[in-house]
């Protein structure tokens, strides 16, 4: 359990690392279009953001609200499939006897479908697929119990409905900033008249819904 968290710990730092080494590029690349393109262009790099330079503070609030929600939405559905990640692999290998090696995505399905490894090359040789076939002593699993097992695949199912929320937030992000941009559009050419407006919901695990008013 001590390797475990200190994988967590190491992959923490690393995104801190990550976004540090960034920072100076980014907000010379912020800076340059800021200072470098109209305002429409200024909406494609923060939704709202051109129509609050054009004084149509109504309109830059809504893209503004709409943008920081999106924002923590991703935040917090990302970071809860790679804690459901952890967990799940953590779990399994309490529960179920797996190493500590990383494995595949296809792998880790597998062992929410059979209890040990055992099953799961016999049921592979009996559909004559040698080639899926686990070397035992690498790829060893056996689950102590079938509740455990449940427990394991419900874990496993969460951080993927979590990260296809974050695919649709993440979705969004791009949507907002093409909206805003088509709002500026209008603005310029009707004299700020457009009443162009945009709202996300997110719809079970199917997709955004994007209205347009």
């Amino acid at each position: 359990m001590g390797v475990l968290i200190l994988k967590k710990i190491g992959k923490m730092e690393n995104g801190v690392k990550f976004i540090i080494g960034n920072y100076k590029r980014s907000l010379f690349f912020l800076l340059l279009v800021t200072f470098s393109f109209s305002s429409k262009f200024h909406s494609l790099l923060i939704p709202g953001l051109g129509e609050y330079k054009n004084d149509n503070k109504n309109h830059s609030l809504a893209f503004f609200v709409a943008e920081s929600c999106l924002w923590l939405g991703l935040y917090y559905t990302n970071s809860s499939s790679q804690w459901y990640e952890n967990d799940y692999i953590a779990f399994a290998q309490l529960h179920g006897s797996t190493s500590l090696s990383s494995r595949s995505n296809q792998y880790y399905i597998n062992l929410s479908n059979y209890d040990n490894i055992y099953e799961y090359n016999t049921a592979m040789q009996q559909q004559r697929n040698p080639g899926a076939v686990y070397n035992v002593n690498e790829f060893f699993w056996d689950w102590d119990n079938s509740e455990n097992q449940r427990k394991y695949s419900s874990f496993r199912y969460n951080a993927g409905l979590y990260n296809k929320y974050a695919k649709f937030l993440a979705a969004g992000l791009v949507i907002n900033r093409i909206v805003s941009f088509i709002n500026m559009l209008y603005l310029e050419k009707f004299d700020k008249t457009s009443n162009l407006k945009s709202q996300f919901t997110i719809e079970n695990d199917h997709g955004i819904n994007l209205n347009l008013s």
